[in-house]
């Protein structure tokens, strides 16, 4: 197993961080909202491609108004798309600082995952051989192993 991540975070800088993201918070706009994955699922989505389409119509809207739907306000739908593009050049800001601490995340819970489980089935292996104290060690781990229950079939059958 090859140690892909050695990394430290002092408290104090922990702490930082969190501040500076309280302070971030404090900048954001009033008026997010966070969606469900259902309305997410739903909605029509506005992406690259789209971007230049949506400029054409309020250009096209704002300089011929009967092309305007009378139940469209062009004053918010202005609004909303520049909304839109600076939340995204937000985002991808964001991205940048939030993606590699996603990943080192990743990576460091993966392998501390992946020693934890030599660990245990050293331990449970150990305790087969009879090694003194390694059957309550694995008995201990084995009530915090996060692993598939034994009656995961008998409750499927249930369901």
């Amino acid at each position: 197993m090859q140690n892909q991540i050695s990394l430290s975070i002092p408290v104090e800088q922990e702490q930082a961080i969190l501040a500076k993201i309280e302070e971030l918070k404090a900048l954001l706009p009033t008026g997010l909202i966070t969606l469900t994955e259902e309305e997410k699922h739903a909605m029509p989505k506005m992406g690259d491609k789209t971007v230049a389409f949506v400029e054409k119509c309020i250009d096209s809207a704002a300089r011929n108004a009967a092309v305007l739907p009378s139940f469209v306000n062009l004053d918010e739908l202005k609004k909303d798309f520049n909304s839109h593009q600076a939340l995204n050049h937000i985002i991808r800001a964001l991205n940048q600082v939030a993606a590699p601490l996603f990943d080192s995340a990743l990576l460091a819970g993966s392998e501390a995952y992946t020693a934890s489980l030599s660990i245990y089935n050293l331990a449970k292996d150990a305790g087969h051989r009879d090694v003194p104290g390694a059957k309550e060690i694995a008995s201990e781990l084995s009530a915090r192993f996060p692993g598939r229950s034994k009656n995961v079939g008998e409750q499927r059958a249930k369901n």
